[in-house]
């Protein structure tokens, strides 16, 4: 669907995976991958670490986050994969522990439900079965996915710190601004 206009807002198209779109990362994607469409999403989530789009993208998401200091929407098609693997790195620059960012990852499964069963519903009658059932586990986060993303990072980088310098080309500053911006100290 378009995007909902809400007045006084400023709209920022930021394509996270413009560079990798053959594994996987699309709708059509989702449809054609066969009977492999898990070790697709793992590897959308390596390339959400990896690829020189998804860094630049993030990097200068990040960089609108700090700078402007305003509320901030953000998604994508399914609002789980890259918008998921963004609200991880908030919460881990907030100080969020693994256990509590893994289950605000997953709860994402509970809160689209119901739009994962229109679009289900949606395409029944275009795709067949094998297809339809490759859409729905796509539709899906999975705790495996977030793993591999974190692994991903670790063997890249070294560590979370080395993603956002190295990766992302963060300030070394950055996390304790966002920290002061954004955390109320207990």
């Amino acid at each position: 669907d378009p995007d909902t206009t809400i007045p006084g807002t400023h709209y920022v198209k930021d394509d996270i995976l413009s560079d990798q779109t053959k594994n996987g990362a699309s709708l059509a994607g989702m449809f054609a991958n066969g009977g492999h469409i898990r070790d697709a999403m793992l590897k959308t989530y390596e390339q959400i670490v990896l690829s020189g789009s998804a860094q630049a993208g993030y990097r200068e998401f990040f960089d609108a986050v700090i700078n402007e200091r305003k509320p901030t929407l953000f998604h994508c098609f399914a609002c789980k994969d890259r918008t998921g693997f963004a609200a991880a790195v908030i919460l881990k620059m907030a100080g969020a522990s693994d256990d509590v960012i893994m289950t605000d990852y997953l709860l994402t499964n509970q809160l689209r439900k119901e739009a994962n069963a229109k679009l289900l519903a949606q395409f029944k009658l275009e795709v067949n079965e094998e297809q339809l059932r490759n859409l729905s586990v796509a539709l899906l986060v999975d705790r495996d996915y977030l793993l591999h993303a974190r692994e991903t990072i670790i063997n890249q980088f070294g560590s979370f710190e080395g993603y956002l310098k190295s990766g992302l080309k963060l300030d070394s500053g950055y996390v304790e601004a966002f920290r002061q911006a954004f955390v109320t100290p207990k």
